[in-house]
């Protein structure tokens, strides 16, 4: 019978003290999600890709994208500590550079606002809370069946789909939000609410629309914003001409009455 030596551990105690394999990062086990820069690549200072030659796929798609970080930049434009950017790389692995995806929208509340050439985790000190995806011809299969577990992943409160061009049989709408680190559907696939910017979500024909429960009002789009704004000046006009009217007419009254007196 062999012997054993006298500081061998035993069976039990080195199954015990074995290692466990080291868990897969992100970037590994989301490979799929994650986005592929097209030459030419430029990039920043630290040599992450910041910008490529990829087009988005369509006016829709880019009216979508826009409305959105519109409307989130108009309602906390009295506020420091909001981001809400269109088409930004957001890297969520410190050193991989191949850790990437591109939401069509992110927003990032408590972190600092202004520009940035992408979206990196481990800078911000959080990921972002809300990401938007515009479904297209090219991406609708991974926005639908790969990027969910990845934001997931990442703990990103919620995430927006929206198959503007109907591209697969489901809903044109889907909003997903954390609960217990897992992505919950809200919503009739119509309609939604994002818990985050306080907003209710509207399919529109190729289009979203945000509404205000608060006030009752769907939220502009820059062009409609545009034309309020002139419409109110053009009304402020016509009212002061109005009123300077008003006062001309007032001081011929007096004229009149002052030349009745000395007649």
């Amino acid at each position: 019978m062999p012997t054993t030596h006298p500081n061998t551990p035993s069976t039990d105690v080195r199954r015990r003290g074995a290692r466990r394999p080291a868990a897969k990062p992100l970037s590994v086990v989301h490979a799929a999600a994650l986005y592929q820069p097209v030459p030419p690549v430029g990039c920043d200072d630290d040599g992450y890709p910041c910008d490529d030659s990829a087009a988005v796929d369509n006016s829709d798609h880019n009216i979508v994208s826009g409305y959105i970080k519109h409307v989130v930049g108009e309602r906390y434009a009295d506020r420091d500590d909001v981001f809400a950017n269109a088409d930004l790389g957001l890297y969520f692995e410190q050193g991989n550079r191949s850790a990437l995806v591109v939401p069509d929208v992110l927003v990032a509340f408590g972190v600092e606002g202004g520009s940035r050439l992408s979206y990196k985790v481990w800078e911000e000190g959080k990921p972002p809370d809300l990401v938007v995806e515009v479904l297209s011809h090219r991406t609708w299969r991974k926005d639908l069946r790969d990027k969910p577990g990845l934001y997931e992943a990442l703990g990103i409160a919620e995430y927006w789909s929206f198959d503007q061009h109907r591209q697969s049989d489901g809903p044109p709408l889907l909003v997903r939000r954390l609960e217990n680190r897992s992505y919950c559907v809200e919503g009739d696939g119509i309609t939604g609410h994002s818990a985050i910017l306080g907003l209710d979500i509207r399919v529109a024909g190729t289009l979203l629309r945000l509404h205000d429960p608060a006030t009752g009002l769907d939220l502009p789009d820059y062009n409609e914003a545009v034309a309020m704004y002139r419409q109110a000046q053009s009304q402020i006009a016509e009212e002061e001409e109005a009123r300077k009217a008003a006062e001309r007419r007032i001081a011929e009254l007096g004229q009149q009455l002052r030349r009745s007196k000395g007649a």
